[in-house]
Formats: structure tokens, C-alpha cells, sequence
């Protein structure tokens, strides 16, 4: 069994619940990459499905936090590794994956690849040339998740917070 290093949030709470853990690595299926993450971002989606909350005001949560726990999980995250944007490469391919490649540059949704390889160019291009500039407000080393977490939770953030891998 291959592992690899993840940030693993096994229940809701403050931003002390994500640990860094060894977890067995996925395997593509046939229609799906595998992608050797580069860098994400701490999206403020992740940290109210690890705070669960909705973050629609105090009667609006107080509907809305059953209807999440049942579609997110009761007891934590269905899914423990949190993450909705990243950026990498293409690892492994499954056999009726015809669009990537191996080593192919990547920017994702997380389970839904957002920008072909064609597109990821063009904009490198343009970031190149001083048209595109991306706004980041902080970068974290993955061992330091949880200070990254307790940034955005204390609304500090002004651009994106990225995680580097």
C-alpha cells in the first residue's frame, strides 16, 4: 500500500482538528486523473464545513446546520480532506482519460478539472506579460494549516491563502 502526506479533518471544530496524517494514496478509476498537488488554497468553504457553519446568520444556522451535517456527515466530514482549489500536475490517468497526460500542469476544482492545459498556458502567458496578476494575500507551508485556518476564520484574509505542498 502506497501513502502519502494529507491534512485530514476527522471532525468539526476550531482549525486545531486538521492533523497531517499518512493516508492511503487514491488510484484513478477509468475516467478520472490522479493530480500530485503543487499548492490549494485555504477557501473559506473549507473552513465552514470544518466549522459547520453556514455562516447565513444565527436563525438561518440554526436550520441549516442539520440539513449540513446530513449532506457533510454527522459526526465530521464524509470526505476528510478538505480542499476545493488546486493547482499541480497530472500524476496518473485512468484508461479512458484522452485529454491529459502524465506531467500535464493542472488548475482544478477539486473533482472537477477546470482549465485545459491550452488554458493554463495561455494564462501563464498572460501573467507573464504583466496582464494577470493573481492576489495573494499569504502563503502557508502545509505544516502550518491550522495558523493558516485561524487566519481566514478571523477574517484577516484580503486575497488568497495558499497552502504550499
Amino acid at each position: 500500500m502506497e501513502t502519502m502526506k494529507a491534512i485530514v479533518c476527522s471532525t468539526y471544530g476550531p482549525p486545531e482538528v486538521l492533523q497531517l496524517q499518512e493516508v492511503e494514496k487514491p488510484f484513478p478509476k477509468d475516467n478520472e486523473v490522479l493530480i500530485r498537488v503543487h499548492a490549494t488554497t485555504v477557501h473559506i468553504g473549507d473552513t465552514k464545513i470544518r466549522r459547520l457553519e453556514p455562516g447565513m446568520g444565527p436563525v438561518r444556522d440554526f436550520f441549516f446546520k442539520p440539513m449540513m451535517r446530513i449532506m457533510l456527515g454527522f459526526k465530521g466530514p464524509r470526505n476528510k480532506i478538505l480542499g476545493m482549489e488546486l493547482a499541480g500536475e497530472i500524476e496518473a490517468v485512468g484508461k479512458g482519460v484522452t485529454l491529459f497526460k502524465t506531467g500535464d500542469p493542472v488548475f482544478a476544482l477539486s473533482g472537477n478539472v477546470k482549465l485545459k492545459v491550452e488554458d493554463l498556458i495561455f494564462l501563464k502567458e498572460l501573467c507573464e506579460a504583466g496582464k494577470l496578476r493573481s492576489v495573494i494575500d499569504k502563503r502557508y507551508p502545509m505544516e502550518q494549516i491550522v495558523e493558516a485556518h485561524r487566519y481566514v476564520d478571523k477574517g484577516h484574509k484580503k486575497g488568497n491563502v495558499v497552502i504550499t505542498v
